[in-house]
């Protein structure tokens, strides 16, 4: 479970990691303009993992116990939702593409050009609903494998097509962002309907049908919002949050902005292993608690927990040693390469302490339907702390980029303690099926 799921993870850092590499060719105008045109995706693209993690919650447990006619109504359920998103979403960036670069940039040449990246890439966005929030809901009925299968083909063609239309090889027009943009949005295309085909015609366990959409959900909508829902704002209010903290930075330094870009891309590289840890104990938990096997799920959570630990340390240690080599592949100013040196520094402990926080929130505590704890604790300490505490150190007391950014990157630190004090505490097992859900 945990391998294709880090697989996947490696695929989709690729394809921002690819995306920065290329543009950051063109400059750090270029540079911190796709990476603030990229913000609004991130934050409905964490809405979309929500919804998908949220139906998770259902499907592992009734995966657990064998019974299929919930689980796709759960999917169907998340799926509604999802789609309204990435539709809403999608004309809001497609009319209003300045207002939105606004937001995140006060740098006229950011803003003017990442405005034609988003409105192309956000046109994107209803696929992303789509493709995302299945293959989210795949991995709860242990089918991990088919969501590295089609991000490897889509990353492949991301590459192929970024190559082509940014630098205008093989007898393409030059377009610069414009191109990554169009790649970005041919690659999403194909994801979707690659998701699409394998849900109609290859899911033998539960086989997708458009009609689906529509049936009634019955009781099971009463449980899914009560389990799923705290998920869904989880994901949406702490992606909001780390948006809000490259609107930040972006108010107070284009140059930080770009080091942000390549320090968080490259600690997400470094931390698939423990993502994949993270989201294959949420279902390997919650399996084994709606097939009524409490201890095990413990046993299961235990071994987890000390294997992220292992992960965490790998991860800190890539950040420390590909550190002084990442500079040759960015055509850096002083400035930017000043903040990169020190943010890489920060990533690193980020990532040691990244390890045993997400395996508890996203892993065990969802796995074992303790989804409203998760919620408090992860959201609380973002919002009530890190974006509190750097707000207030940017806009009123105007302390130095580096202090804001290390305030910012503090949550981390902040959940560690609280989350293992929860999981031995045992009070995060919680069976959420029922001998009936219709």
């Amino acid at each position: 479970m945990a391998v294709p799921v880090a697989l996947q993870n490696i695929i989709n850092a690729g394809v921002g990691l690819t995306d920065n590499l290329m543009v950051g060719r063109l400059g750090e105008t270029q540079l911190a303009a796709v990476a603030l045109a990229n913000q609004p995706f991130y934050i409905i693209l964490l809405l979309f993992f929500g919804l998908g993690s949220g139906a998770g919650v259902l499907n592992a447990q009734y995966w657990g116990k064998k019974e299929l006619p919930p689980i796709e109504k759960a999917i169907a359920l998340s799926l509604r939702l999802s789609l309204a998103v990435g539709l809403a979403a999608s004309l809001a960036v497609i009319i209003w593409p300045g207002q939105i670069m606004a937001l995140f940039s006060s740098d006229p040449a950011v803003i003017d050009c990442g405005i034609p990246y988003l409105r192309i890439v956000g046109s994107s966005y209803i696929f992303s609903s789509f493709t995302v929030t299945y293959l989210i809901c795949l991995r709860s009925l242990e089918k991990a494998a088919i969501p590295f299968y089609i991000y490897g083909i889509s990353l492949a063609l991301n590459i192929f097509l970024n190559w082509v239309l940014i630098y205008g090889n093989l007898g393409a027009p030059r377009m610069e962002v414009v191109g990554a943009a169009i790649a970005t949005f041919i690659a999403r295309l194909l994801e979707a309907l690659m998701a699409l085909i394998y849900g109609r015609h290859f899911n033998n366990h539960l086989r997708f049908r458009i009609r689906s959409l529509w049936q009634k959900s019955g009781i099971l909508a009463r449980d899914f919002y009560h389990y799923s829902g705290p998920v869904i704002f989880n994901e949406f209010l702490w992606g909001l949050g780390i948006s809000l903290q490259v609107l930040l930075l972006g108010r107070l330094s284009s140059e930080a902005v770009a080091a942000n870009a390549i320090a968080r891309n490259l600690q997400y590289i470094s931390s698939v292993a423990m993502l994949g840890i993270a989201n294959a104990s949420a279902v390997l938990i919650g399996k084994e608690i709606g097939a009524g096997q409490e201890q095990r799920a413990r046993n299961v959570a235990a071994t987890l927990t000390l294997w992220s630990f292992v992960l965490g340390l790998i991860a800190a240690g890539l950040m420390i040693l590909v550190r002084p080599l990442i500079f040759s592949f960015y055509d850096l100013t002083y400035d930017t390469r000043h903040y990169l040196n020190i943010m890489l520094l920060m990533m690193a402990l980020y990532s040691f302490l990244q390890g045993p926080n997400c395996t508890c929130i996203i892993g065990i505590l969802r796995g074992g339907g303790d989804t409203r704890f998760a919620l408090v604790l992860d959201v609380g300490v973002l919002w009530g702390v890190s974006l509190l505490f750097g707000f207030l150190g940017g806009f009123v007391f105007g302390w130095p980029v580096l202090i804001i950014y290390a305030i910012l990157v503090s949550d981390e630190l902040l959940k560690f303690i609280p989350g293992l004090l929860r999981l031995k505490s045992d009070r995060w097992l919680h069976n959420v099926t029922r001998d009936t859900a219709e």
